[in-house]
């Protein structure tokens, strides 16, 4: 029984159009011309819900000794992984993405590439509509008013605050169902 071959995206605006495990099975379709194995399309599905940038996955992807060999032609993909590679190298890429705006795999990009991809995933129009990046250099570096957030970068700034006070407060739980119960406590529930 033969294969039947899904299509891969034909540019790079069409590749990155897709979201959670839709992206991953059309990076590899794209770039490994085939369906992702089980344990490759969890580990990359992993890595984008972490919020791990797709571009990082794309490039992960086609210096693979598979992605070597295969014959990819998708336009500006080439460019795009180029520039990135310069964003996330580590001690240049961060000169590289200060005086150019292009986006990196630091912790904050990621937790918000997270919550994009998690809304995205649900609410498709969501990812559509929001480019995480392009936000993020809004967000940080607003041209259009001075010295104010974005709409979009207040949410993502909102976003954050709530992902870091949900994981505050399930690390206050965990310590807490680590403490012995106080001695006498069992009578006290006795009586009641």
């Amino acid at each position: 029984m033969s294969e039947k071959r899904k299509p891969g995206a034909n540019n790079l605006a069409e590749l990155l159009s897709s979201w959670d495990s839709e992206f991953v099975e059309k990076a590899y379709w794209t770039l490994l011309g085939r369906a992702p194995d089980p344990d490759g399309g969890t580990h990359y599905l992993n890595q984008i819900r972490s919020g791990v940038s797709k571009l990082t996955i794309l490039l992960r992807l086609s210096e693979s000794q598979e992605g070597r060999a295969q014959d990819h032609q998708v336009d500006g993909l080439d460019d795009a992984l180029r520039k990135h590679r310069q964003a996330i190298r580590p001690f240049t890429g961060g000169i590289v993405r200060m005086i150019t705006g292009r986006a990196g795999d630091t912790g904050q990009e990621r937790t918000r590439r997270a919550i994009v991809n998690h809304l995205a995933a649900i609410n498709p129009e969501a990812g559509t509509m929001t480019d995480v990046d392009a936000r993020d250099r809004h967000a940080n570096f607003p041209s259009a008013s001075v010295g104010a957030r974005t709409e979009f970068g207040m949410v993502d700034h909102l976003l954050m605050r709530m992902v870091r006070v949900e994981a505050s407060l399930k690390r206050i739980e965990d310590r807490l169902k680590r403490i012995p119960p106080p001695k006498g406590s069992e009578k006290v529930a006795r009586r009641s």
